[in-house]
C-alpha cells in the first residue's frame, strides 16, 4: 500500500470520484524549548506541544457516544431500500465502538460506495455543495477509524478517498472553469483534509525528521491547502503581495490581512466530525508548511511563510491614520509562539553565523515582548493583585495561557542564544528568568531544564 500511496498525486479535475500541533490535532506546532544542536534533547523538557496536550486533557473531558445517539445520527443521509447509507453508517460506528475495526471499515466502504453512487446521480443532497460535504464526511469518519486503530497507511488512503472529489470540484473551476465556483465550506473541507493528510505523512515518516517520501507528500498537501485558502481569504491584491513576498524572501507584509471566521454545516454536525474538518485557517496551513520546511532545513522557504502567518495574526500598524484595535489576546499569543518558532528555525544549522544568531535573538525578544504584554493586559483585566497562589487563576483557565508558556520558552531560548554568542552572564540571567517563571506556574520540568542550563554554564571553563 505504501508504494501506491506515495505515487499518487493530487489528480487534475475530473468527474468526482478524496479525504496533523502541536497540542492538538497534530498538531499545531508550538514553540521549541531548546536549540537542538547545542545539547541533547531533554527526556523531560518543556516542549510547548506536550504541555498543551496536558492542558487540553484538563479542559476537555472524554466523551462517549451511546447506542441511542448512534441511532439519532446521520439523519441527513438517505436510507432507501436500494441505498441504505444511514443504516450502514450506524452499523459501522457500532462496530468501531466495539473495536472491530476490520468489519467496521468494510461497512464504511459500503456506505461510501452507496453515497458515491447517489452523488453521481445527484440524489445524495439537493445541492451539489451539500452532497460533496456529505460524501467527504463519510470518508473523514472512515479515515478516523484507521487513525484510531493506529494504521496510518490505511488512514491516509481513506482520507485521500474523501479529498479527491473535493479537490476535483475546486480545481475544475479554478483551473479550467468547469462547474460552479467552490463555496467557502468546500474549500475549508478540502483544506482541512489536505492538512490532516500532511500531518499523517509527517507522522508516518518519523515526526521531527520525516523521510524524503513523507516530506514530499506532506509538502504537496500542505501547499494545496495554503494555495486554496489564500484564494479564499485574500483579495487579488493581497494574494499577489503574498506570492511576491514568498518568492522574494523579503520582510513581512506591511498591510493588514484578515482571515474570516469559518462556517459550519449544520447537516455535517449530525456526523459529529472532528473539529479540524471545519475550523481551518490560512494561518494554520502556512504554519504547518513553514514548520515542515524548517524541520527539513529549508529555512529560505520556512521564514517567509512563518512571517506571513505572524502578519496575519498580528498585522503591523498602518503608517498613517488611527490604529485599529489589537487582535484578541489568544491570537496575539499564537503570533508570539510563531515568532519564537521562527527564532529557533533561524539557528537550526549546525554552525549558525553571527548574523543568524542576532536575527534569531531579535525574533525571540519580539516574541517575549508580545507574550509579556498580553500577560500584563490579561492580569489587569482580571484585577490580579494577590500574591497568594491559592487565589490565582489556574494556568489552564487563563486566556493568555499560550503566552505564559511562550514566555518561558522564549526566555530559555534567549539564554541559549547568549550562550552561542559567548555571553554566559546574560545567558544565565535569561535562564534564571525562564526557570522562575516556570516554577511560579508549577511547571517543574521546565524549571529543572533551566536550572540544569545554569549549572552547565557555571561548570563551563569560560564561566566568570
Amino acid at each position: 500500500m505504501a508504494t501506491r500511496l506515495a505515487s499518487r498525486a493530487i489528480r487534475p479535475a475530473k468527474p468526482a470520484t478524496r479525504l496533523r500541533l502541536l497540542p492538538a490535532a497534530p498538531p499545531r506546532r508550538f514553540a521549541s524549548s531548546y536549540i537542538p544542536h547545542l545539547e541533547p534533547k531533554p527526556k523531560r523538557g518543556i516542549k510547548i506541544g506536550y504541555v498543551f496536550a496536558a492542558f487540553a486533557a484538563l479542559g476537555i473531558g472524554a466523551t462517549s457516544i451511546g447506542l441511542w445517539q448512534y441511532y439519532q445520527a446521520f439523519t441527513a443521509y438517505p436510507d432507501s431500500s436500494s441505498h441504505p447509507v444511514r443504516s450502514k453508517l450506524r452499523a459501522a460506528l457500532r462496530l468501531q465502538q466495539s473495536g472491530d475495526y476490520a468489519r467496521a471499515s468494510a461497512v464504511f466502504q459500503q456506505a461510501y460506495d452507496l453515497a458515491l453512487d447517489l452523488f453521481r446521480t445527484g440524489e445524495l443532497a439537493p445541492e451539489q455543495d451539500e452532497a460533496l460535504l456529505r460524501l467527504s464526511g463519510i470518508a473523514v469518519r472512515w479515515g478516523g477509524l484507521w487513525e484510531e486503530a493506529g494504521d496510518l497507511a490505511r488512514a491516509i488512503e481513506v482520507y485521500d478517498t474523501g479529498f479527491q472529489p473535493v479537490a476535483a470540484a475546486i480545481e475544475g473551476f479554478t483551473k479550467i472553469g468547469q462547474g460552479a465556483a467552490p463555496t467557502r465550506k468546500q474549500v475549508q473541507r478540502g483544506a482541512g483534509i489536505a492538512m490532516k493528510l500532511g500531518d499523517l505523512w509527517v507522522q508516518r515518516g518519523g515526526g521531527a525528521s520525516p523521510t524524503s517520501e513523507a516530506t514530499a507528500e506532506a509538502e504537496r498537501y500542505y501547499s494545496w491547502a495554503v494555495q486554496e485558502l489564500m484564494r479564499l481569504n485574500l483579495t487579488d491584491k493581497q494574494r499577489d503581495q503574498v506570492k511576491a513576498q514568498l518568492s522574494a524572501q523579503e520582510e513581512p507584509l506591511k498591510v493588514p490581512i484578515s482571515s474570516t471566521e469559518p462556517g459550519r454545516d449544520e447537516d455535517e454536525a449530525d456526523l459529529k466530525l472532528p473539529s479540524w474538518v471545519g475550523e481551518v485557517e490560512l494561518v494554520a496551513a502556512m504554519e504547518r508548511l513553514g514548520d515542515l520546511y524548517s524541520r527539513t532545513g529549508k529555512i529560505e522557504y520556512a521564514q517567509p511563510l512563518l512571517q506571513q502567518a505572524i502578519a496575519i495574526l498580528l498585522p503591523p500598524p498602518p503608517k498613517e491614520g488611527p490604529r485599529p484595535p489589537l487582535p484578541p489576546i489568544p491570537q496575539r499569543c499564537h503570533a508570539a509562539t510563531l515568532m519564537n518558532n521562527l527564532s529557533s528555525a533561524l539557528v537550526a544549522a549546525a554552525s549558525p553565523t553571527k548574523a543568524e544568531i542576532e536575527a534569531s535573538a531579535k525574533w525571540a525578544k519580539q516574541s517575549l515582548v508580545v507574550a509579556n504584554g498580553c500577560r500584563r493586559e490579561a492580569a489587569h483585566k482580571r484585577g490580579d493583585k494577590s500574591k497568594d497562589k491559592t487565589m490565582q487563576v489556574p494556568l489552564a483557565d487563563k486566556e493568555e495561557r499560550e503566552c505564559e508558556l511562550t514566555a518561558i520558552v522564549s526566555s530559555y531560548n534567549l539564554g541559549k542564544l547568549c550562550e552561542m554568542a559567548k555571553d554566559p552572564v546574560e545567558a544565565e540571567q535569561w535562564f534564571v528568568q525562564s526557570g522562575r517563571h516556570a516554577e511560579s506556574l508549577g511547571l517543574r520540568d521546565a524549571a529543572v531544564q533551566s536550572n540544569e542550563a545554569i549549572r552547565r554554564l557555571r561548570r563551563s571553563p569560560s564561566a566568570p
